[in-house]
């Protein structure tokens, strides 16, 4: 099934980063080079101290893009559930494509994500990574366990936010999430609980180089 051109524009690809200096510039990159037509990619840091908002203005001054661009800069750090309510209150769109300011994401990760969203009809999409260091070596292949058929419920239960598609509807019912204790993990574990009650679709398709590394990117919990 191809998605309707009319419903291309409603395609949202959240960059979100806190002090990811060192590898803001190879995310950015590879959101420019989305293959899906016409998104809008939004670029969201949330009060980085590392130099980051700088690169990303510097990046935005002197790279082009098919796609059209918004910005989210918040002046101090707000943690990352509070960013992330934020950021859904400020952007409306038919699918969210999530990416991560310290991983590569594939050039074909909104396309596959919101044509698979369009076929299955679920609320959400996770799709499988290649593990990468700092550096960006790869370290392994497979991060979760994923069915075969792209219909199949996933059974992974802690689902990185930047390896889901979500829609608008799904948006709708579960957001604002509560703010309060909630570190990265234990939110995403929130929200991948409710996916899986409201319908996940997956793709063994590798559409991430997801980074590894010791430090945090959440900044405050709240």
């Amino acid at each position: 099934m191809e998605l309707d051109h009319k419903e291309m524009d409603k395609v949202a690809y959240l960059l979100i980063s806190y002090n990811q200096a060192e590898y803001i510039v190879s995310a950015l990159n590879s959101a420019f080079r989305q293959t899906f037509p016409n998104l809008l990619i939004v670029i969201c840091d949330d009060g980085s101290t590392d130099g980051t908002r700088e690169l990303i203005t510097q990046f935005l001054e002197t790279n082009h893009t098919k796609h059209r661009i918004k910005t989210i800069f918040n002046e101090k750090n707000i943690g990352f559930t509070a960013f992330l309510n934020s950021i859904h209150e400020q952007i409306t769109a038919k699918y969210f494509i999530y990416s991560s300011g310290d991983d590569i994401a594939s050039i074909y990760k909104a396309e596959t994500s919101a044509r698979l969203l369009e076929k299955t009809e679920m609320s959400a999409v996770v799709c499988n990574v290649t593990c990468i260091d700092k550096a960006g070596s790869t370290i392994h292949k497979s991060f979760i366990n994923l069915p075969k058929s792209p219909c199949e419920h996933c059974n992974q239960l802690n689902l990185p936010y930047h390896l889901v598609a979500l829609t608008d509807e799904f948006i709708e019912q579960v957001f604002p999430v509560p703010t309060g204790t909630y570190a990265e993990d234990q939110l995403i574990m929130r929200i991948a609980f409710l996916c899986k009650k409201f319908g996940v679709a997956s793709t063994s398709e590798s559409l991430v180089m997801y980074r590894l590394t010791n430090e945090s990117v959440t900044g405050r919990l709240k």
